[in-house]
């Protein structure tokens, strides 16, 4: 009986986290259902204006414009690098498995070997043995 109590008190536990979590949830997503709408709004509120899209980019000037795309271009620069550190990664990564798999394979071998070495010294210290007691 004190065990399934227990077990009762372990699941109403559970259950009780798991609906402070839905609660959370819930609540995230009514603030996050909130803020859609209102960046929506401020959207179409941007392009009836009559800078347009422009407004988008601090009124357009030809200095925003320009500083948005050295921006851009570092950030380019940047998704490159990372790109290629990535890429390095995964090729350091694939032939570490390669050669985990390579020393697996032959310490595999060698335990096989010792096996059977080990199997064949038992059988001869078993005749040995029979020979001494005859």
């Amino acid at each position: 009986y004190a065990d399934c109590q227990a077990k009762l008190q372990a699941a109403e536990a559970a259950l009780a986290q798991k609906n402070t979590a839905l609660q959370s949830l819930q609540h995230s997503s009514t603030m996050s259902e909130k803020r859609c709408a209102q960046l929506q709004t401020e959207l179409k509120s941007m392009k009836e204006s009559k800078k347009g899209s422009w407004a988008l980019w601090g009124g357009g000037s030809k200095e925003a414009l320009e500083q948005l795309k050295n921006d851009n271009e570092v950030l380019k620069e940047e998704l490159d690098g990372k790109i290629q550190e990535n890429e390095q990664v995964h090729v350091q990564m694939f032939e570490a498995a390669q050669l985990h798999q390579a020393t697996l394979s032959a310490m595999e071998t060698d335990l096989t070997a010792k096996t059977e070495q080990l199997e064949g010294c038992s059988k001869r210290l078993t005749y040995v043995e029979e020979q001494l007691e005859n």
